[in-house]
This record gives C-alpha cells, sequence and structure tokens, in this order.
C-alpha cells in the first residue's frame, strides 16, 4: 500500500513538474480552418512520428486541404483516418518518404516530397476513386500498383527515377486522359497498351534510344512529347495516332533515314503541330537538318538502321520539293505558270510509271526465285529416291550372287561355311564394293549439297520478307502518288476550265467593244 502511494506521488510530481516546464510530449496539437473559407489551408504542420500523429487533432477541415508548410516524414493510415472529411488534398513539399492512399481520395497532389513508396488501401477490392494523381519531383524507382485506379484522368510522374516502364501497368486505366513520365532516367518502354481514351502523354528528357509504339491504340491522342532524349528513331508508324495535333522531337539524334521516311513528317499536315530543334544546333552537333530537325546518317545496325534506299533518298528529296514546287503554282492560279505545271505533270507521270515498272520488276524476280526454289527442291527429291533404288537394286543384285555361289558350292559338296575360291565371284564383289563406295559418296556429296541448300534457303528468307516489306513500302507510296496525281489532274481540270472561263470573258468583251467602235464610226 505504501508502495502504490509512493508511486502516485512520483506520478503527480512528474506530471506538475511538465505543466511548469512547458513539456510537450502530452499536449494535444490542434490544426483547424474556417467553414467559411472556400479553400481549407493548414500551415506548419510538424507530424514527425507516430505519437505526433495519434496526438494531433484536426477541426473543420473541408476539400479542397492543403497543407502549405511543415513536415510529414510518414503519412500513414492513422492520419489519413483522422482526414475524413477531405477528399481533395495537397501535401506538395512537405518531406513524405511514406504516402498512405486512402480508396475514397478524389484528387491527390504530393510534389516535391522524397516518396519512394505508396501504401495503398487494402481495406477492400472497390475500385479507387482518384481522378488525379500528382507524384513529381520525389524518388519513385518503380511505377506504384495502379490495377484499382481505373477512374483515373491524370497522371503526373515527371523528375522521378524510374529507369523501365511496362505500358501494360496503364491498362486498366481506362479512363486515362493524360500521362506525364518526363525527366526520368527511362531507357526501355516495352509491352503494348490500350487507352482509347488518352489525349497526351510526355515521355520527354529521358534516355530513350528506341521507342516501339507498333502494339500502342491509343486512337484519341492528341499530344504526343518525346523530346530531349537519345531516340535514334521510332519504331511504328506514327500515323497510327489518327487524332495527333502536336509532336515533338527536338533534342534527339534522329536517324536522317527514318526522319525523311516518317509519313506523318512527310504529309506535313497543317493542322498538325510539330517543333523544331534549335537553328544552330545541328552544325554544333555535327549533325545534318532536314525540314525542322537535326538528324545524323551514322546509327547502331542493332537497331536495324541499314539505309536500304541509299542514294535514293536525294531523288526523294527532289520529288519533295517538285510536288511542293507544283502545289505553290496551282494555288498561284495565273496563265503564266500553265506550261510550267504541263512540264511539272508529265514528269511526275513519268516518276510514277517509273515506279511502277520497278514494283513488276521486283514482283516478278521474287515468283522467279520462289519456282527455282520449288525446282530445286523437286530435283533434289528425285536424287535421292533414285539414288535409294539404286542401292536396294544393288543390294538386291549382290544377294542374288551370293545365293547363287551358295548354291553352286553346295552342288559340288563345298560347305557354306569356308570360303569359295571362285576368282570370279571375288572380281564380282570387289566391283561391286567399289560400285557401292562410289554410290556412297555420290548419297552424301548430294546430302550436304542439299543441307546447303536448305541452309542458303532459310538464308534467303529473311531477305524475301524484306523484299516483301519494301514492296509494301514502295505500294504504299505509289498509293499517294496516284492519290496525288489524281488530285492535280482535278485541280489542273478546274485551272483549265477557269482559265477558258477567263478567256471566253475576254473574248467576248473585245468583240463588244469592236462593235461599238464599229458604231461610233458609222455615226
Amino acid at each position: 500500500m505504501a508502495n502504490h502511494s509512493l508511486f502516485c506521488s512520483l506520478a503527480l510530481v512528474l506530471l506538475t513538474s511538465g505543466l511548469a516546464l512547458g513539456w510537450d510530449w502530452y499536449t494535444t496539437k490542434t490544426y483547424s480552418c474556417s467553414r467559411e473559407e472556400k479553400l481549407c489551408k493548414l500551415t506548419q504542420v510538424s507530424l514527425e512520428n507516430d505519437g505526433d500523429i495519434e496526438r494531433a487533432t484536426f477541426e473543420g477541415l473541408h476539400d479542397p486541404l492543403v497543407i502549405e508548410s511543415g513536415r510529414i516524414p510518414r503519412f500513414t493510415a492513422a492520419l489519413a483516418e483522422k482526414l475524413t472529411t477531405v477528399s481533395d488534398l495537397k501535401l506538395d513539399g512537405l518531406s513524405i518518404v511514406k504516402l498512405y492512399v486512402r480508396a475514397d481520395f478524389s484528387d491527390l497532389s504530393a510534389i516535391g516530397n522524397e516518396i519512394d513508396e505508396l501504401l495503398l488501401d487494402d481495406s477492400g477490392d472497390e475500385p479507387f476513386s482518384m481522378l488525379s494523381l500528382k507524384l513529381s519531383q520525389n524518388k519513385l524507382s518503380s511505377l506504384p500498383p495502379l490495377e484499382r485506379f481505373t477512374k483515373l484522368y491524370f497522371l503526373e510522374l515527371d523528375h522521378n527515377q524510374l529507369t523501365t516502364v511496362d505500358m501494360a501497368a496503364f491498362s486498366k486505366l481506362t479512363a486515362l486522359r493524360e500521362l506525364s513520365l518526363a525527366h526520368n532516367r527511362l531507357h526501355t518502354v516495352t509491352s503494348t497498351v490500350q487507352l482509347y481514351r488518352l489525349k497526351v502523354i510526355s515521355f520527354a528528357g529521358n534516355e530513350l534510344v528506341m521507342l516501339n509504339m507498333t502494339a500502342w491504340e491509343m486512337e484519341s491522342l492528341e499530344g504526343l512529347s518525346l523530346a530531349d532524349n537519345s531516340l535514334n528513331r521510332v519504331e511504328g508508324n506514327l500515323t497510327q495516332f489518327s487524332a495527333l495535333k502536336k509532336l515533338t522531337l527536338a533534342g534527339n539524334r534522329l536517324h536522317c533515314g527514318w526522319l525523311m521516311a516518317e509519313p506523318l513528317l512527310i504529309a506535313r499536315n497543317p493542322k498538325l503541330q510539330i517543333d523544331a530543334d534549335n537553328a544552330d544546333r545541328c552544325e554544333a552537333e555535327n549533325m545534318m537538318r532536314y525540314l525542322d530537325h537535326c538528324c545524323t546518317h551514322s546509327g547502331k545496325k542493332a537497331f536495324g538502321l541499314l539505309d536500304v534506299y541509299q542514294e535514293k533518298w536525294d531523288q526523294l528529296e527532289r520529288l519533295t520539293q517538285l510536288i511542293g514546287t507544283l502545289n505553290a503554282s496551282i494555288a498561284n492560279g495565273s496563265v503564266q505558270v500553265k506550261g510550267e505545271l504541263d512540264r511539272q505533270h508529265g514528269e511526275l507521270s513519268k516518276r510514277l510509271d517509273e515506279l511502277q515498272r520497278k514494283e513488276e520488276s521486283h514482283t516478278e524476280q521474287l515468283k522467279t526465285l520462289e519456282q527455282r526454289m520449288g525446282n530445286h527442291r523437286d530435283t533434289l527429291d528425285t536424287m535421292e529416291t533414285d539414288l535409294f533404288a539404286r542401292v536396294n537394286n544393288l543390294r538386291a543384285e549382290l544377294d542374288a550372287k551370293w545365293n547363287e555361289t551358295v548354291s553352286k558350292a553346295d552342288a559340288n559338296g563345298t560347305s557354306s561355311n569356308e570360303t569359295l575360291p571362285s576368282a570370279s565371284w571375288s572380281r564380282e564383289a570387289a566391283k561391286h564394293e567399289t560400285t557401292l563406295g562410289m554410290l556412297r559418296k555420290d548419297l552424301e556429296t548430294a546430302r550436304g549439297q542439299f543441307n546447303l541448300y536448305m541452309a542458303k534457303c532459310y538464308d534467303q528468307r529473311p531477305r524475301l520478307e524484306s523484299q516483301s516489306k519494301r514492296l509494301d513500302a514502295i505500294q504504299k507510296d505509289l498509293d499517294r502518288t496516284r492519290e496525288l496525281h489524281r488530285d492535280l489532274k482535278e485541280k489542273y481540270g478546274a485551272m483549265d476550265n477557269k482559265l477558258n472561263a477567263v478567256y471566253d470573258f475576254y473574248k467576248q468583251k473585245t468583240f463588244t467593244v469592236s462593235d461599238e467602235a464599229l458604231d461610233m464610226s458609222d455615226v
């Protein structure tokens, strides 16, 4: 009983001393904002540990909540549960390392912290209510789990430490409109993705060398930012993004072959806004300039950057210039350019015919090659069958000779186990043995030739596929040229009609003036 009294006395003395000295280990921190304010702001919110979070109280909080200053190294589930009246939360610059995300948060901004991990609400399997998530300027080295963020509209992960991204991680984000992964350390972007509502995506300021967009389905994409990487080319046709309105490519090391062959850049749609490299960059980095971007002819063979068209690029550029000049002349609409239009129209038609002849020539060569391969295969099959038949015939003939010799030996009373001293049989056996040896050599030679031929056939297969792809590309160019040819004929016909109308008008006016002059002379 005495010990209990002594303990209570000591506790009372400690409590009294704490009150006198101003100790705050027992105090409660209260943070509040007025209901009349549209924006709920809190300042100097310092919650260094779990004890601070446990003792903190919040009053009058409402959306949107902005914690403007302070320090919260661990934004825990316990802290999130104290903010039950808030779903729109801004936590910028609070030195957060671990961030807990509640399932009913609608908008969350945690920019300029030290976040290396997101702790997600796992109390249920329902989708998160998050519409906007901003985590720029943190220390994320991998993508957080995003499968339950199915309602997300805006995702910003700029200025983190991401090195690889699997686009399949975004496959559940079917409502996503904007995605930014700019200024990370990305060097690999993999997999396929279907984001039919995505409008803007940014990979600017990373370390990408090659980007494969072949299996990306983004039919609503309007903005694509690839600037300030080390891109050599983009795998896939950019024309697959039919709604594209803005494209940034500056600050890369693009291969000239890809740059001059990309249909989207060749078409130069006036509705598409494309950026440009600085005027002095190309010369400073010993690069060529094509249209608005710097490019180089050197590239890594591992990325398939061999220029299969070589000197054809100059012809293609000349053809592009001719088409541009022709369009400008048509827009001019004056009689003086009619002869130039006819000349350029004829030149373009000749080039179109030449391309068509080359395509037909390549097609015939491929057919001939395939036919020769089939003929060689049939010949080898026939040769092998014939060789086997001849070996079987010789074997049968040898067996017959042997049986005949054995029968004669038995008839003369000689044992079949004894050696037959027949000189004719020895010569015949030696002769057949020599023939069999020659046949074996021929068979081995034929088999080696057949294997060599099959190996060459396999080597020819990639070349045939490459030729097929080239023919497909030429066919597309032909289709575009034919379409341009039809447009030119229509424009030419329309201009010709207008010129005839103008000529008839002036002719009628001239006759009218002449008639009036005659009438005046009669007077």
